[in-house]
C-alpha cells in the first residue's frame, strides 16, 4: 500500500506500538470499514471488547424490510 490508505495504516502501526500501560481505550469515529483496524491489531492487551471499538454501520433492517418485500411477505 503505497499511497491510498497509507495514513490509516501508519496510525494503526503507531497505536499498536504503544505499551499496554499507555492505552486505556481506542475508538474509531470514522465511517465503517474506512480503516483496517481489525486486521492490524493483534495484541493480547487489546483483546477485551471495551478497549478497542468503532462506530457500527449496520443498516436499519426494519426500514430495509419495509421497502423491499420478500417472498415471505407474499
Amino acid at each position: 500500500m503505497f499511497a491510498h490508505g497509507r495514513a490509516q495504516v501508519d496510525v494503526l502501526y503507531h497505536l499498536r506500538s504503544l505499551s499496554p500501560h499507555e492505552v486505556r481505550s481506542i475508538g474509531f469515529l470514522m465511517p465503517c470499514h474506512s480503516t483496517p483496524w481489525q486486521a492490524y491489531f493483534h495484541a493480547a492487551s487489546l483483546a477485551d471488547d471495551r478497549l478497542l471499538w468503532a462506530l457500527g454501520c449496520e443498516p436499519p433492517l426494519s426500514y430495509v424490510f419495509a421497502l423491499y418485500p420478500t417472498s415471505a411477505s407474499d
